[in-house]
């Protein structure tokens, strides 16, 4: 029968006997051709490995780095690890992994799930490490991103969200990013960005190119002219709150803040989402339900404020005209 080894000291040869190897070349694997069995050395004896190996021993597979793909079947996938040796990419699921990737992971229709567990109690027991180790760094690098992209209902693939981070300055010792978060806006690739700086503050992406505005307070709510947004600001309910449902020995320490509720918001001023009630109900485009909160932006807050600073200095600016003139 032809033999073939596999280990780090010994080489292929043709033979219808088991060699004797020694007890350090324990691990050492052969495999017989024409029955497909698998066997062991155990420091003085060969064992039939039967479906499955325990390996005590390093192993290197190609170790001479040859163009020869690696792969590892599973009971349902042909191409449960794929390992493709000419574009130095792993696939999990697929036996063409992207070649500008390390780790190529295909479910087909399953959804992938990816858990990271920890027993450790201390802190953060659990992390995520990205490092740019680049050999010449430069001032607004875009060193790290997570992307995220999805086809639309007609098959084009694009990119529809991006969270990434951006080297502001990368002199040495004064070290500055920005973490850069960007979505999709209508079929264009992840073009409106917000950012969190370097001292802690988040920018909203308020590019004019993004926007088409419908008109005046006065046009789009009606009322009084100058007086329409500080009419609404009466009648919107303002308070302090903390989170609902939190434990009667924990409320004299919540933590507190002051807003109108989104409803109260949106019934006032239209923006931010249309829902009732103590949250709502969605439908979506399949027709199933979803539960969802109804939402309020900080930026529609001062956008408000804003407005109605505008009225109150034009009334003021009448009034000082109005004094000027009983004055003359």
């Amino acid at each position: 029968m032809a033999i073939q080894y596999i280990g780090s000291s010994i080489s292929g040869i043709a033979s219808d006997t088991k060699p004797t190897l020694s007890a350090n070349e324990k691990g050492v694997l052969f495999v017989e051709t024409d029955t497909d069995k698998i066997y062991q050395w155990d420091t003085d004896s060969w064992n039939e490995a039967g479906g499955g190996t325990d390996l005590d021993g390093a192993i290197t597979i190609n170790d001479s780095g040859a163009d020869a793909d690696f792969r590892v079947e599973s009971s349902g996938n042909a191409n449960m690890i794929f390992v493709d040796a000419g574009n130095d990419a792993v696939g999990i699921g697929t036996n063409s992994p992207l070649s500008y990737v390390a780790l190529d992971i295909d479910s087909g229709s399953d959804a992938i799930n990816t858990v990271f567990r920890s027993s450790n109690a201390t802190t953060d027991c659990l992390r995520l490490m990205l490092i740019s180790n680049s050999a010449s760094p430069a001032d607004d690098d875009d060193t790290h991103a997570f992307n995220f992209k999805a086809d639309d209902d007609g098959g084009t693939e694009s990119y529809v969200a991006r969270i990434g981070v951006r080297m502001k300055d990368v002199s040495a010792g004064t070290l500055n990013t920005e973490m850069r978060f960007s979505v999709a806006n209508n079929a264009t690739d992840a073009n409106t960005t917000g950012t969190l700086s370097t001292a802690g503050v988040w920018t909203d992406s308020s590019d004019a190119a993004f926007k088409t505005y419908e008109g005046t307070a006065h046009s789009i709510y009606g009322g009084t002219e100058g007086k329409v947004i500080t009419n609404k600001l009466k009648t919107l309910n303002v308070g302090r709150f903390y989170t609902k449902d939190t434990p009667a020995d924990k409320i004299a320490t919540a933590e507190r803040h002051i807003s109108p509720t989104a409803q109260d918001f949106y019934n006032a001023f239209g923006t931010g989402t249309e829902l009732s009630g103590l949250g709502g109900e969605i439908t979506k485009s399949d027709g199933t339900k979803e539960k969802q909160n109804a939402t309020l932006s900080p930026k529609d807050m001062a956008g408000v404020g804003l407005m109605a600073i505008k009225e109150l200095i034009a009334r003021i600016e009448t009034l000082e005209s109005e004094v000027e003139t009983l004055k003359g």
